[in-house]
């Protein structure tokens, strides 16, 4: 609990101080549990938080130590320390594959994620290391959507897509109706 109080705090406060305090914290709860996967996952995030090369390498480090000290139990946090690695695989320079990112975005899905349907739905819309599949996009963002299969409830990210696709007839025709009700479920 204290962990994850302090996280909160150094994203509040994201004083340089309140960042090294928050990691030396982190740092010691996995010296003491190195399989300790939410300090695994906090610590990546913070790292990943940071746009210095040398923090996103790290960040990438403890964020796959953390997916693999729960890869025997499917939690929320799994699935969003996953997204994490993939949306730095997807945005972060140096370290940019697409196809690792489209991979820990369907791990995350299969875990439970439906924030990984929704950015995979993406990567299909925008043809971002794939092709540009406007079927394939709206079937993810269907999913995404539809499902009661997440932690955080259905994404409205994917709802609110949706929406905007049925009310500009973009890889669907046009229904206003539908794009208002999809609306109506975001909000």
């Amino acid at each position: 609990l204290w962990s994850a109080s302090l996280f909160d705090y150094a994203f509040k406060d994201p004083d340089a101080r309140n960042v090294s305090l928050a990691i030396m914290c982190y740092q010691r709860a996995i010296h003491y549990n190195p399989n300790n996967a939410d300090a695994l996952t906090r610590l990546g995030n913070l790292y990943m938080s940071n746009q210095h090369d040398h923090h996103i390498s790290l960040a990438i480090k403890y964020l796959k130590l953390a997916i693999k000290a729960r890869s025997s139990r499917a939690t929320c946090s799994l699935g969003d320390g996953t997204i994490n690695l993939g949306t730095i695989y997807q945005e972060k320079g140096p370290d940019q594959n697409l196809q690792l990112a489209l991979h820990y975005y369907q791990l995350a899905s299969k875990k439970g994620n439906n924030f990984g349907l929704y950015k995979i739905g993406q990567l299909y819309y925008h043809g971002i290391g794939v092709r540009v599949s406007l079927k394939t996009a709206i079937t993810y963002f269907h999913q995404a959507a539809s499902s009661d299969n997440d932690c955080y409830g259905n994404n409205s990210k994917a709802q609110n897509m949706l929406g905007y696709l049925y009310y500009y007839g973009i890889g669907e025709p046009t229904d206003k109706a539908l794009a208002k009700r999809w609306f109506s479920k975001a909000y």
